[in-house]
């Protein structure tokens, strides 16, 4: 086909054009960019606009993950001309391991990620921008050089973000190819001078040309308008390059590069989609090459609206092509033998087909694939809407689903009524997914396959689910979509599903898989779904939560919960059914789906239809019933009393809508409390434990006579009108509450006779034998009991010699101090899950945890509390430490060297907190920029082993530093593996580089800093200085202590490290802080409360102004440097 095209630039050949300022043709001119390769500390003068993302932003690239309108950009001034921008930088379209490589794979491929250059208006002291004339080219996919060789390799750190990842059959090529998968392996790459510019013909990445016609500013950098989930961009070494005048031939070049690009685009949607969207634009295309041949800016303009607008109706037609494909899968699974419906599908058929589409131009225009596609919807949904109706007025609707069993057609189970089971398709049963390697995520699995020899070996399955796909984008019709990926498609006790392994704890996101709806008949609604779900740490902090939905509109239901299941066994009945209520659509769309917050697998959706004017009687009567059965069944009288209320409620006769609602929201509301009734019965174990645990004493004892009176009480209850499940909650928490008591009785039991504790304890008898007591008066008993327990121990270990200069340790009194019991036994986190510990934090002579760590935490308070302390000062001290990001380098250590200490570093994000009833005091826990620590904590850790039932320890694996053991001494039966200085688990090296200005003298140091559990725990115990914490506090009457460390907010990776808790008591006398008020201003009367200026009570002075009452009624200001 001959081109009649000439380009403008050949109209500027030739010209040999030199700036005002100097600058030849092809000069480069990146100075004029500012921090091009992004070496320096701050981003500047670089700007980053982005909704959602993690970035990564100096150390040599700049990168966005999973960011929503990510824009990266400066302002710079030049003079009226051409110019080139250039960039080293890919864009990876989804997951590394599997979404980029098979979209690249798939020519699936849609550019987001762009370098680009606006011309606009600038304002520099305001800053706001007026857009003009955008230039852009897309970013260099991340597999387009389809590398054959790994280049980033660190054997220490291997893993699928620490190594190049490996992909096979990318477009046709035989063998493997590699792409890097984390920052560091891309530093590698693009040393490398991989993913450069690109300019071969229309083949353009990482290059832009651009001019200005006038001087002024342009917004130059990197954007992604919209994202898709878990994409990336990766960019380096900006350059720019002046290129000539710009005059009108330079604004036909760039004009003409354009309409080159167009044409590009066009010739490859031709040749990639036979049938009619092939004949229309080789038809439109040679139109263009006749009738087109521009030389004025005015028609090159006309030209390229011209292309434009073809581009518009071809990808429309491409869309309208999948959308009638979806319609073909949908109306081939009705399985009708309606004549005339067969004979619209064989004609959708054909007119999608490779081959047999005769395309005429008279009768085929670009909505042909629209319009045959609705003709075939409205034919399948006359089908549907003309099938007998169940007798709740149901019509089966899943046919409107796209794959509801995630399998292709014909390999779904079939239902048998006669013993209500679902029977699974022999030739899924045929096929073994036993393990994630085994399913590519499109469905393509493997079937295990015996040999001759008896040897196993894997096979490709048959094609049960390769049509299935799972996409990220939320805007598609007629397919499953997923948000936060994780999805693959699966088989599972013997049926095909949906299924993810991330089980995240305390996350309220919901892990969506979902498929829109379109064009279906207005009218009502029902859910139903096959689901499963697991998890080691399902609770009532992190309880499960895996429900189907519906939405429509702005209204949506939700399934009850499902309860988690067992661990898999091939079993089909592990599949439970989740059913939604009604939800009305109104305007003929729907969204179907499953969310949960932990493990899942979903399959077997299914949709019902009951018109617009349903059977609203029928469909509540059987739900009535069947609530009316469960109350009866409830194990409280006021329960049962409770939901017939409620059911009364309900009009005998349900005729219309609204009272169906109404109706339908008072069914709701009596089988919640139904479920939260069952599960408190179920739990209701109050009357069994108080007889096991009156059993547990002596007949005559006096706790047999108050635990016989609880037993009683909590036997009795359940009979009475007013019974309800909610007291019944309260009676296990009192027994929980009497347990604790007694069992705090025994450990003090040498003491009960004391006679300083001995009235107490007979007072308490006298009113628990006659009483069933709330928790709250046995809390009061219990601080009662602890308060003249303390102070009759105190007496006997000399605690009446402690003074503020002579402290008694009274540790004794924490509950696992030193974590040797594990990292949460005794200690309670408020608000990011329970502390942790793994084998770095065992000490290597016991093997025992001696740390306790909580890693990567939003804002968290980790305590424990001491009660019935008598009046007097107390010291809490700890080993700890805080570190304010993923790692410490040798910046972090400089600027809390540069800021002085805890004290004005503007880090310090955790404290050490001791408080009480009368207000709290603090310190700031030691930054880990603090160590000064000249050589490694510790050269080996055992990182895996074996308890033998004698109590001893078998070390089975040992890390160790390189080049501090050698090989004769490495014990058989162990395996051992070296590890580089300064690589997990092995402490952070820094060097700090210094010269001497005087003496020329190199002064380096190096220092290191503990990355690990054990790092922290051998500085500890090599260090009898390193990491100590301590803060005061004083009690001026008797009550309960609060101890332990709490961070204020969340930093990502940021780390608080502790062990060896230690208590301490100072004596009756206040500590240095309260006397120090005393003495301010030479007051002589004695201090009756100190606030804070915001009005806050404290405990003694802090640093600043602080407002301090005196007992004589005079109120001053005390400020404390």
């Amino acid at each position: 086909m001959r081109r009649f095209l000439l380009t403008a630039s050949m109209l500027i050949m030739g010209v040999v054009a030199t700036f005002a300022q100097g600058w030849q043709v092809g000069e480069e001119i990146t100075g004029k960019i500012g921090n091009p390769s992004f070496n320096e500390d701050a981003i500047a003068p670089w700007k980053f606009d982005h909704s959602t993302g993690s970035t990564t932003e100096k150390g040599g690239l700049c990168e966005i993950y999973d960011g929503d309108g990510a824009d990266l950009y400066q302002y710079i001034e030049l003079p009226a001309g051409m110019y080139r921008m250039e960039c080293q930088g890919y864009y990876r379209i989804g997951t590394s391991w599997d979404f980029d490589p098979k979209t690249f794979n798939t020519d699936e491929w849609v550019d987001r990620a762009f370098i680009y250059v606006q011309n606009g208006k600038y304002n520099i002291e305001s800053e706001e921008f007026t857009p003009g004339r955008l230039f852009e080219t897309p970013l260099m996919p991340r597999l387009y050089p389809l590398h054959r060789e790994k280049i980033y390799t660190d054997e220490i750190k291997e893993g699928w973000d620490k190594s190049d990842g490996e992909y096979s059959n990318v477009n046709g090529v035989e063998g493997s190819i590699w792409g890097p998968c984390s920052v560091e392996g891309t530093l590698m790459w693009f040393a490398q001078n991989l993913y450069a510019p690109v300019s071969d013909g229309n083949v353009k990445y990482n290059t832009v040309t651009f001019f200005l016609t006038e001087d002024g500013y342009v917004k130059v950098g990197v954007r992604k308008p919209e994202k898709n989930s878990a994409d990336s961009w990766m960019v380096t070494d900006f350059k720019l390059y002046y290129e000539g005048e710009a005059g009108e031939a330079a604004e036909l070049d760039a004009l003409s590069q354009e309409i080159d690009m167009y044409i590009s685009q066009l010739e490859s949607l031709r040749d990639k989609n036979p049938g009619l969207i092939n004949g229309k634009l080789d038809d439109e295309i040679q139109i263009y090459y006749e009738e087109y041949n521009p030389s004025t800016k005015e028609e090159y303009t006309e030209a390229k609206n011209y292309l434009l607008s073809l581009l518009e109706l071809a990808n429309t037609a491409v869309k309208d092509v999948a959308k009638l494909k979806a319609a073909i899968t949908a109306a081939k699974a009705l399985n009708s033998d309606n004549a005339e419906f067969l004979a619209l599908i064989e004609e959708a058929e054909t007119s999608v087909a490779e081959e047999g589409f005769v395309y005429e131009e008279a009768i085929h225009g670009w909505d042909y694939y629209a319009v045959i596609t609705t003709r075939l919807n409205e034919a399948r949904l006359n089908i549907l809407k003309d099938q007998p109706a169940d007798a709740t007025g149901a019509k089966d609707f899943t046919a409107l689903i796209a794959y509801p069993w995630f399998c292709n057609p014909g390999y779904e189970p079939t239902w048998d009524a006669e013993n209500s089971v679902w029977v699974p398709n022999e030739a899924v049963m045929a096929t073994s997914w036993s393990t994630y390697d085994d399913c590519d995520g499109t469905g393509s699995g493997k079937a295990e396959v015996v040999g001759e020899d008896g040897a196993v070996t894997k096979e490709a399955a048959p094609a049960i689910a390769d049509l299935v796909k799972i996409s990220s984008d939320a805007s598609v019709v007629g397919q499953w979509y997923q948000q936060n990926n994780g999805l693959v498609i699966y088989w599972n006790d013997k049926l095909t599903c949906a299924k993810k392994w991330d089980m995240p704890k305390n996350d309220e996101t919901r892990r969506v898989i979902a498929q829109n709806l379109a064009d279906i008949p207005n009218g009502f609604y029902k859910l139903k779904i096959l689901a499963q779900t697991w998890s080691n740490d399902w609770s009532a902090a992190n309880p499960c939560k895996n429900h189907a939905f519906m939405q429509a509109g702005d209204k949506e239901v939700v399934s009850p919960n499902l309860e988690p299941g067992g661990w898999w066994g091939n079993d089909i009945s592990q599949w439970k059914e989740l059913e939604t209520d009604f939800i009305e659509v109104t305007d003929g769309t729907l969204t179907i789906g499953a969310f949960d917050n932990g493990f899942a697998a979903v399959t077997g959706f299914r949709l019902y239809y009951y018109g617009e004017t349903p059977n609203f009687q029928a469909l509540l009567q059987p739900e009535v019933e069947k609530a009316q059965t469960a109350a009866a069944a409830l194990r409280f009288k006021g329960d049962q009393l409770a939901v017939n209320a409620m059911l009364a409620e309900i009009p005998a006769e349900v005729t219309d809508k609204e009272t169906y609602l109404a109706a339908s929201e008072t069914l709701k509301n009596a089988n919640d409390y139904i479920s939260k009734a069952n599960d408190i019965a179920n739990n209701f174990n109050a009357p069994d434990n108080f007889a096991t645990l009156a059993g547990s004493f002596d007949d005559g004892s006096a706790e047999a006579e108050f635990l016989g009176t609880a037993m009683i009480a909590a036997i009795e209850f359940g009979e009475g009108d007013n019974d309800t499940y909610e007291m019944a909650d309260g009676i296990n928490k009192q027994y929980t509450a009497y347990k604790q008591y007694v069992d705090y009785r025994q450990s003090i039991a040498n003491f009960l006779t004391d006679p300083t504790v001995a009235p107490t304890v007979q007072e308490q008898n006298a009113y628990l034998a006659q009483n069933f007591a709330t928790v709250e008066k046995i809390d009061e008993f219990m601080l009662a009991l602890g308060t003249k327990y303390n102070i009759a121990k105190f007496a006997t270990e000399g605690i009446d010699k402690a003074t503020l200069d002579n402290p008694i340790e009274i540790t004794s009194l924490l509950a696992n101090p030193s974590f040797k019991e594990g990292p949460s036994t005794g200690w309670t986190v408020d608000g990011s899950g329970v502390a942790t510990v793994n084998e770095y934090g065992n000490d290597e002579e016991t093997h025992r945890p001696e740390v306790a760590e909580l890693w990567n935490r939003g804002a968290f308070t980790f305590y424990q509390v001491v009660a019935g302390l008598p009046a007097g000062t107390y010291e809490l001290r700890a080993r700890a430490t805080y570190r304010d990001g993923s790692g410490v380098g040798v910046n972090e250590v400089n600027a809390y060297n540069n800021a002085g200490g805890e004290e004005n570093w503007e880090n310090h994000n955790a404290v050490l907190f001791a408080k009480c009833n009368e207000g709290e005091q603090t310190s700031y826990v030691k930054a880990i920029e603090s160590l000064k620590s000249t050589q490694n904590s510790f050269t080996r850790v055992t990182t895996g082993g074996t308890w033998e039932e004698d109590g001893t320890y078998t070390v089975e694996k040992v890390s160790f530093l390189a080049g501090t053991i050698a090989e004769e001494d490495q014990s058989e039966g162990i395996t051992w593996t070296s590890v580089n200085e300064g690589s997990y688990p092995m402490d952070t090296k820094l060097t700090f580089n210094h010269i001497n200005e005087d003496t020329g003298e190199d002064e380096s140091v190096t220092y290191y800093y503990p990355a690990s559990m054990q790092g922290f725990h051998m500085v500890c115990k090599n260090d009898p200085t390193a990491f100590n914490n301590s803060v005061q506090i004083f009690l001026s009457e008797a009550g309960n202590l609060e101890i332990g460390i709490r961070k204020n907010e969340g930093k990502s990776g940021d780390w608080v490290i502790m062990e060896d808790f230690q208590l301490f008591y100072l004596g009756t006398e206040a500590p240095v802080s309260v006397k120090e008020i005393e003495n301010a201003g030479g007051v002589k009367a004695t201090v009756s409360e100190v606030y804070s200026v915001s009005g806050a009570r404290q405990n003694g002075l802090q640093k600043g102004i602080n407002i301090v009452k005196y007992s004589d009624g005079t109120t001053r200001k005390v400020f404390v440097k």
